[in-house]
């Protein structure tokens, strides 16, 4: 709901900056330079409001299902996808490009839909969710090691799961596991 309410802020911003590029082009009789400038601001007005009500009308027909708030200092995330098959988070080989397969879509807008929803790109959203699964899973499988849950989970790179679970979690991956152990007892 976040991600719709934005929108709207930006549509309002945009159709403010359509009208003053209008005033400021209607109001220069004889100077170029004003005109120029008013000119600039409806052109980039009309652009932006046109890519804004693009993205209202696909939240709007449930093209883009995958954005709810998402709270990521927490261990249950909300941000669903709704598209995605069943395992394609956790396969290893699963890429950008099968991502925007699935969901119809370029990689510009699924960036756009990544940001909105506090992700750096598809790599961070990938790896957040690789993580969560990696934590569900430690919790259900006690005994299983770190090396077999991350491979799990769909990780592929021992350091960078390392790096990236020290990163979010603040906490190295086997102290995690000394955790949930303890919790256990």
């Amino acid at each position: 709901m976040v991600n719709v309410i934005v929108l709207c802020i930006e549509l309002l911003l945009d159709v403010v900056g359509l009208v003053l590029g209008i005033i400021v082009f209607s109001r220069s009789s004889d100077n170029r330079l004003q005109k120029a400038w008013g000119m600039l601001a409806i052109t980039l007005s009309l652009l932006l409001l046109c890519d804004n009500l693009e993205w209202i009308w696909l939240f709007s027909q449930g093209g883009i299902e995958c954005v709810t708030p998402l709270n990521r200092s927490t261990d249950e995330s909300s941000f669903v996808v709704a598209y995605c098959p069943g395992d394609c988070l956790t396969n290893p080989q699963y890429a950008l490009q099968d991502l925007l397969n699935d969901l119809n879509t370029n990689e510009n807008r699924l960036d756009k839909a990544l940001h909105y929803d506090g992700f750096s790109g598809f790599r961070d959203f990938i790896n957040f969710h690789r993580l969560q699964y990696f934590k569900e899973q430690a919790r259900l499988q006690k005994d299983l090691s770190v090396k077999e849950l991350m491979f799990m989970s769909g990780f592929t790179s021992r350091s960078s799961f390392y790096r990236y679970f020290a990163n979010v979690e603040k906490m190295s991956p086997g102290e995690y596991m000394d955790m949930l152990h303890a919790e256990n007892k």
